[in-house]
């Protein structure tokens, strides 16, 4: 069962409808632009046809934009389980002293980036080779390990693959073989392997790694909260600001995503 956007919280809905009729109007404003920019002939409107040309594109530009995010969110909203609960999370914009709108979006802007890249850094960090040897056995002693039956006096062995939920190998496959006849000599050539690995960036274990991307995720997601938070100060304020391409739907439309279950325990 999938999500029911008609469980959206108020506040949300209202949000996507928003967007939704933004996209429209941007639609119409460009339609109404490239209409009178057709109806120009008189060479003495040079300046009005270049007028409504910036105005037709830029309002093409903006229904592109909140088409796009407006589908993103709808995506997202249909890709839940049935039994998630959006809650609302209002966050409070927060400004620097003397920091206009536009400085404080841009500098939470600039804090995503910086986020996100140190985000895929800890993702990408290589293993411990120690760890990565761990790794290596527990290969090794899934692939040495043949599947024997005997059905109606016919005998089959079959090595499996565990890198592809244990199907049978589609060849004979050597290393399968060796790794089921001498563990031992494969385990020694794949450490050494391993150990000729260059270390070219700084190593983090597996549960360490788990601890920062959860912890820089959570960052991530306030860093992203803020930043529609402003944008709906700075419409507020007559300001129009449009959001990121990859703006996080749950924060555009400012909830929090929940199981039933959970909630009600």
């Amino acid at each position: 069962m999938k999500f029911n956007m008609t469980n959206l919280p108020e506040a949300a809905r209202d949000k996507l409808l928003a967007i939704i009729d933004q996209a429209q109007s941007a639609d119409d404003a460009a339609r109404s632009a490239a209409l009178r920019l057709n109806g120009l002939s008189a060479p003495g409107d040079a300046k009005q046809r270049e007028r409504l040309q910036t105005q037709r594109e830029r309002q093409a530009k903006r229904q592109e934009q909140f088409a796009v995010l407006a589908s993103k969110i709808k995506q997202w909203l249909v890709r839940l389980p049935g039994d998630t609960v959006l809650e609302s999370a209002p966050v409070i914009a927060k400004r620097h002293k003397d920091e206009s709108m536009a400085q404080a979006i841009t500098r939470v802007r600039d804090e995503i980036t910086a986020a996100q890249s140190h985000l895929r850094a800890v993702q990408t960090a290589p293993l411990p080779k120690d760890e990565a040897k761990k790794l290596a056995d527990a290969y090794v002693q899934q692939l040495g390990r043949p599947k024997v039956s005997v059905d109606s006096g016919v005998f089959k062995a079959t090595f499996l693959n565990p890198r592809a939920d244990f199907t049978p190998c589609t060849r004979d496959d050597v290393m399968a073989v060796l790794a089921w006849l001498s563990p031992d000599a494969m385990m020694r050539a794949l450490e050494r392997e391993i150990d000729a690995l260059p270390d070219t960036q700084p190593a983090i274990p597996t549960a360490e790694r788990d601890k920062r991307v959860a912890e820089l995720m959570a960052n991530l997601e306030q860093l992203e909260r803020c930043e529609e938070a402003l944008i709906d100060m700075a419409a507020s304020e007559g300001v129009d600001v449009m959001r990121r391409a990859e703006a996080s739907p749950a924060a555009v439309l400012g909830v929090v995503v929940k199981q039933r279950n959970a909630r009600a325990a």
